[in-house]
């Protein structure tokens, strides 16, 4: 048989001791700081659903002083409250609203109404300033529709936002002057004078070495590019100047920064060495029998490989193509002997090279080649640079 203790726990129908336990885990859920917000406590658990978050907190602590006259609590009376509604940070993919009774007074000494204070929401939208903040710092890597459907706010406040802090941005930040200082022209959407949008090109403004885009300018004139660089903060830091090959460029370059070492990127001669890779290929393949099932050309992107790039299979491969179109062996031969002038440990060996490299050029290829052979030709001192 087995002996029942006088000091059991009571049993859990006994009505006392559920309402004790259910008192204490209300307590606990109300000690607990959901929002941690100053000047806010949250007197109830959240209502919860798929999307939102609903938080029901009060103001506190009382206020000491008129903030108008700054008189004593005795000189104003309680006028009401009224309910407010605010957004916070979300969580995880649920918006979060703040539901607040602001506590409404009046003044008899200075004669004014005045609410209780709340520093934590915006001055200008209905929101905390912390989902400001949030809004703000996705607002710069995300589109709008993306950050309002994160945050619960609408298209228009997001933009709103936006605008605001692109404009502080603006106004505050400012960049040292690069030692090694990239122009280029990229296309992106400008509004004109009528507040349309449309692609035009820009000046973009780089940082080589620290990989930081400085300036975008709507425009790539040869004045606007003097200018942006006269704009600069210490124009004798700069260095180096790489460029594509843009004569607009060069020009301004040459009267803001006359100092500076121009160079023109491998990017843009590697793309023109692409372009008459693919000339050569194209070429061959329109010439060539078309066979049902049967491939007529190798692929593209195996034959813009570098050979020590490519792998035992695509070598084989190739190496096929080069036995059936031995002109594609030579223009990547062509290619090969190109790319090793970029590897010279100096201008004076690179300038060696290139005049190997350019007399034992295959004249069949002469004109496939043609862009590329131009941009030596007219742009070579910067290019060795």
């Amino acid at each position: 048989m087995i002996a029942f203790s006088h000091h059991s726990e009571p049993e859990a129908s006994d009505p006392s001791h559920q309402q004790e336990h259910q008192s204490s885990f209300a307590a606990e859920a109300i000690l607990y700081d959901y929002l941690n917000l100053p000047g806010l406590r949250v007197n109830s658990q959240p209502d919860e659903d798929e999307f939102s978050i609903r938080v029901k907190a009060e103001q506190f602590p009382k206020i000491e002083s008129c903030p108008d006259c700054s008189c004593d609590d005795e000189r104003w009376k309680r006028n009401g409250t009224r309910p407010q509604v605010i957004r916070d940070v979300p969580r995880g993919l649920q918006s979060v609203y703040l539901e607040i009774k602001r506590q409404s007074y009046y003044c008899s000494l200075c004669q004014k109404s005045f609410q209780h204070p709340l520093s934590i929401v915006h001055d200008q939208w209905r929101m905390t300033e912390r989902l400001v903040n949030y809004v703000r710092s996705l607002s710069l890597i995300r589109p709008t529709r993306e950050v309002s459907l994160f945050s619960g706010a609408s298209n228009k406040t997001i933009r709103e936002i936006m605008t605001e802090h692109r404009q502080y941005l603006d106004d505050t930040v400012r960049f040292d002057t690069p030692r090694v200082l990239g122009l280029d022209g990229v296309f992106a959407r400008v509004k004109d004078e009528q507040g349309k949008s449309k692609k035009k090109e820009c000046l973009i403004i780089t940082d080589i070495e620290e990989g930081l885009r400085i300036d975008l300018h709507p425009g790539i004139t040869i004045q606007e590019v003097r200018d942006r660089l006269r704009a600069l903060s210490d124009p004798k830091r700069v260095e180096i100047v790489v460029i594509d090959m843009s004569t607009a460029l060069l020009a301004a370059i040459r009267e803001v920064l006359p100092h500076a070492v121009i160079v023109v990127d491998l990017f843009h001669i590697q793309a023109k060495i692409n372009d008459g890779l693919d000339r050569v290929r194209l070429r061959l393949r329109r010439a060539a029998a078309r066979k049902k099932g049967q491939l007529t050309m190798c692929r593209r992107e195996l034959l813009r490989k570098r050979r020590a790039q490519l792998k035992p299979d695509e070598l084989k491969e190739l190496e096929m193509w080069f036995d059936l179109k031995p002109e594609l062996r030579q223009a990547s031969n062509v290619v090969e002997e190109c790319l090793k002038i970029w590897h010279s440990s100096s201008s004076k060996t690179a300038r060696e090279r290139y005049r190997l490299w350019l007399k034992n050029f295959p004249l069949n290829l002469r004109k496939d080649f043609e862009e590329l052979l131009s941009a030596f030709k007219n742009w070579g001192e910067y290019i060795f640079n």
